[in-house]
């Protein structure tokens, strides 16, 4: 199976210096596992947002877990910044990404995934 690079939209910036620390994990752990979304021509990372950008500052491939669009998340399990938008703590995966394909001040990321 072959590598492959995509565009994913993280659900938070990363902090410098959390990011620097993941990143030091990252390279004795090796390939992270991220939840994701698909966007249709990106996906969206439900969680992982340093994960995300220390796999791609350091080239490592990164596996994603594509979440069913039919499935319904659990706000309460994300760390994403603002979740005013919903009433209640579940939400389709589906309503779920299109609001945080919204989020433009999210920059997108390049991944290299497994």
């Amino acid at each position: 199976m072959g590598y492959r690079t995509m565009s994913v939209r993280p659900i938070n910036r990363p902090e410098p210096e959390h990011l620097e620390t993941v990143k030091a994990e990252m390279k004795t752990l090796g390939s992270p596992t991220i939840r994701v979304a698909d966007a249709g021509d990106f996906y969206v990372a439900l969680e992982g947002s340093h994960r995300l950008h220390a796999a791609a500052e350091l080239d490592v491939p990164v596996i994603f877990d594509v979440i069913d669009p039919e499935d319904d998340i659990d706000l309460r399990t994300l760390d994403v910044d603002t979740m005013d938008e919903f009433d209640g703590n579940i939400v389709s995966c589906d309503d779920l990404v299109a609001y945080l394909s919204g989020l433009r001040e999210h920059e997108m990321v390049r991944v290299t995934v497994a």
